[in-house]
């Protein structure tokens, strides 16, 4: 009498249908989250535009999508003074931060991901602000008028991008 074993193996029939329904379902959650999940912007002003933008209709009040989380400024008297009547007309305190412009963006970012910030910051720190974010062509000092609004998107994956506004 010959024994087989074919009795005692257990075979999973659905085995490689639940594995492939687990895989799509890992990738699909995975993806509507990184879906989801906002960019950051980043609006840096001369002081001079940020004076110039206070007898105009309040931006960035309403509790919508066009809301601004944070208003920043460089350790410049220029950039506080100009930062003042902006953060009063949209009820925001201002924080000054002295250190270099890697510091600045990682705090702005930091604390606020996915959300609306605002620095304000004179000419010569510009450069140093957009290099800091990193993989956006660096303007030049020379190249950007006081009138300038340097739009800085920051997606969760990819790199950033540059839009410059002129008036």
């Amino acid at each position: 009498m010959k024994k087989t074993y074919f009795s005692l193996r257990r075979r999973m029939i659905g085995a490689p249908l639940w594995l492939a329904a687990l895989a799509f379902a890992l990738v699909v959650g995975a993806s509507t989250w990184l879906w989801n999940e906002a960019d950051s912007t980043i609006l840096v002003i001369v002081p001079s535009a940020a004076g110039a933008a206070r007898g105009t209709r309040p931006f960035g009040t309403g509790a919508g999508p066009d809301r601004i989380d944070a208003i920043y400024a460089a350790d410049a008297a220029g950039a506080r003074v100009a930062a003042a009547p902006l953060a009063a007309q949209l009820g925001l305190p201002v924080v000054v931060v002295d250190r270099d412009a890697a510091t600045l963006i990682a705090d702005a970012l930091g604390a606020h991901r996915g959300g609306r910030v605002v620095i304000v910051a004179n000419l010569a720190a510009i450069p140093g602000l957009v290099a800091a974010v990193g993989s956006v062509p660096v303007p030049g000092a020379a190249s950007l008028d006081p009138r300038t609004l340097l739009v800085i998107g920051v997606p969760r994956i990819g790199r950033p991008n540059l839009l410059r506004l002129h008036e």
